[in-house]
């Protein structure tokens, strides 16, 4: 496999992240949390991320930057082009 990068998503990812969602959706997530998933791409509390390989998106993944006390921080989520 080619190096990864992994860098902040950037608003011309979204509709990637979204069709890597959608092909992960039947096998690996309950239905009817899509248009959640797609919010939380945009949130302020937290940080998303992309993998890139050969200049081409193949993940997404997010970290949570708020908690009650604002000292911890955790992965939300994280998925793979199925492809990949």
């Amino acid at each position: 496999m080619s190096p990864a990068v992994i860098r902040k998503l950037d608003p011309a990812d979204l509709d990637t992240c979204c069709d890597i969602y959608l092909r992960n959706e039947q096998e690996h997530f309950p239905e009817g949390h899509f248009e959640d998933f797609k919010e939380y791409l945009t949130l302020d509390s937290s940080l998303s991320l992309v993998t890139e390989v050969e200049n081409r998106v193949i993940g997404v993944g997010g970290i949570c930057l708020e908690s009650a006390d604002n000292t911890a921080r955790h992965l939300s989520f994280g998925m793979i082009d199925p492809d990949h």
